[in-house]
């Protein structure tokens, strides 16, 4: 919300091609308001006070604690959009973050057993092949080790911390594909 507000200042001045629409959170609470897993988000649980017609405006008193991220992350979004033509003007092209590397080689990490999932591994990591990524724990019995089957980075964990067998706990981005890789490979 805040990172949308200077990028309107800057816009003020900006010489735009395109349309710019900009849309702040209307919902700031019901964003982070989850049950059973699912955004639930516009109802308050006990009054059904609808979060999207009475919510407190926030922006100002948090501005003084976030305002020097504030003109950076504008910035950033200011050149993407001139980047994409939105907006005229001129921007250098942003560097390669990383080599890219095939789907077919981005191996999902898979619970072998219900519990509780404890990253052994951090989010961004280099794993190696045969590496303990996580351990489910069966808050009844043992521990599993969940280990990596290729070598890359840990690239997304699951945000929910209970397992269950085949739930995808987590992905690496490897180089070499797997054979398991087949089919449809931007649906998981």
């Amino acid at each position: 919300m805040l990172v949308l507000k200077r990028l309107a200042e800057r816009l003020a001045d900006a010489d735009i091609a395109g349309e710019v629409v900009i849309v702040p959170v209307a919902n700031p609470i019901g964003v982070a308001q989850q049950v059973g897993g699912y955004l639930r988000g516009r109802y308050e649980e006990n009054t059904a006070g609808n979060f999207n017609r009475d919510y407190a405006d926030l922006a100002e008193p948090v501005a003084a604690a976030v305002a020097g991220r504030l003109g950076a992350d504008a910035a950033a979004l200011l050149r993407f959009l001139t980047r994409r033509g939105v907006v005229r003007g001129s921007v250098a092209a942003p560097g390669e973050a990383c080599a890219a590397t095939p789907l077919a080689a981005m191996q999902q990490v898979i619970a072998p057993v219900a519990g509780i999932v404890v990253y052994a591994a951090a989010l961004g990591a280099r794993v190696e092949a045969g590496e303990v990524v996580a351990r489910i724990v069966d808050p009844l019995g043992a521990s599993v080790e969940v280990a990596a089957r290729t070598s890359g980075v840990l690239f997304a964990r699951h945000d929910q911390p209970v397992a269950w067998p085949g739930k995808v706990i987590g992905k690496i981005a490897g180089t070499a594909p797997l054979p398991e890789r087949r089919g449809r490979l931007l649906t998981d």
